[in-house]
């Protein structure tokens, strides 16, 4: 584990922390729908904040890339529109993510000509409404009903989606389309689904989903993010947290530079079974209650989790894994805030990693309401990768 003085010999020794790192955010066509305070649109997104915007979702239709919202088409020009203002944003489109399933990823990628037909399409679809490239968000390769050969086909349709891009770049003269993954964080999905020498060759950057190692779905608390393992942790608990994840992607043979790191700006929350008992691996009922703008139990934006703590909740630090959570009564919700991005933000840069991926802006304080500016943990980032 890095401590201070550990940063400050790697920095003696050589090792410059510059600037230069991704800063890749995520943008929800569905936060439109929550009401007041949480309402978040393309209106909203500072053109300056990040250096790489992913549209999240679009999805697959047969062969085809396919809108979801109805008015998906006035956001991707509005989306778009922002490189006017910022000439070195670039916008992607993702495709896929957890409700898509595996279905569609697995028909599109079965057969070479489904693969070819897609690439053809997607660059026609990506064209139309000027996005820079694409994100695939399959959720994941060999799970939920997807056959294990999958981690072949899936390699098979990015090597081809690649091959498409660069022959449209070279007969047309336009930028190469981007090309980019986000991946699981859970050791047993990444042995299972990943053909990793073709997602290093034909992939431009790769995020990694390093969060929801913990939630209600489990029977005592845990955070949702940790940087670092906790004291006394042993495998398969050791694995999961953000520097076992990093490191285990960097051991297959990835480039960290390829590497966006995950981090939230969400946290999960939990119902405790005795408020007196409050602590990591506390015994857990449930999940914590719904947000009132993110209406999902077990699920707070950091703007909800703000409210929770000037409504009388506590915040601990946990020094190990070097992330807070928050108790209320009952509720016990492990989240990040400004110290822990930064942490976060100096281990990229220490370690090598090419950058971050932030799930998401809209669940950032993107308005500014708990009083620390808006986008205060995305703007933390910005402000440790300067430094």
């Amino acid at each position: 584990m890095l401590t201070y003085s550990g940063i400050l010999l790697l920095v003696l020794s050589g090792i410059s922390l510059v600037a230069g790192k991704r800063l890749l955010c995520y943008y929800t066509n569905w936060s439109q729908y929550r009401f007041g305070q949480g309402k978040f649109t393309a209106d909203n997104v500072d053109p300056y904040l990040c250096t790489h915007v992913v549209y999240a979702y679009a999805k697959l239709n047969g062969n085809q890339l396919a809108k979801i919202e109805l008015n998906d088409e006035q956001y991707y020009l509005k989306l778009n529109y922002l490189k006017s203002r910022n000439p070195n944003l670039k916008v992607l489109l993702a495709v896929g993510g957890w409700s898509v399933g595996s279905k569609p990823f697995t028909e599109v990628s079965s057969h070479s000509s489904n693969r070819r037909e897609f690439a053809h399409n997607a660059i026609q679809f990506l064209r139309l409404f000027k996005f820079d490239g694409l994100d695939f968000h399959w959720m994941y390769p060999t799970s939920k009903g997807s056959p294990a050969g999958d981690k072949y086909e899936f390699a098979e349709l990015i090597a081809e989606t690649r091959k498409a891009f660069e022959f449209e770049a070279t007969t047309t003269g336009k930028a190469r389309l981007l090309l980019s993954a986000a991946v699981a964080s859970d050791k047993n999905i990444i042995d299972s689904a990943y053909d990793f020498p073709i997602l290093s060759a034909n992939l431009d950057f790769i995020t990694v989903l390093t969060y929801d190692f913990h939630g209600a779905w489990e029977k005592k608390t845990g955070h949702n993010s940790p940087l670092f393992q906790q004291f006394g942790e042993k495998p398969p608990e050791s694995y999961s947290n953000v520097q076992f994840a990093a490191r285990y992607w960097t051991s297959k043979g990835i480039p960290a530079s390829k590497l966006n790191i995950g981090i939230p700006t969400f946290g999960r929350g939990f119902t405790l079974a005795h408020r007196m008992v409050t602590g990591p691996s506390a015994p857990a009922v449930g999940p914590s209650p719904a947000g009132i703008y993110t209406r999902e139990p077990g699920y707070l934006a950091y703007y909800e989790v703000c409210k929770l703590i000037q409504y009388g909740g506590h915040v601990y630090r946990m020094a190990d894994a070097q992330v807070p959570y928050v108790v209320n009564g009952n509720q016990w919700v492990g989240y990040d805030d400004i110290q822990s991005v930064i942490n976060k933000a100096n281990y990229v840069q220490i370690s090598g990693y090419g950058g971050v991926g932030v799930w998401t802006l809209a669940l950032d304080d993107f308005s500014g309401s708990c009083g620390t500016g808006k986008y205060p943990l995305i703007n933390a980032i910005k402000t440790a990768f300067r430094n």
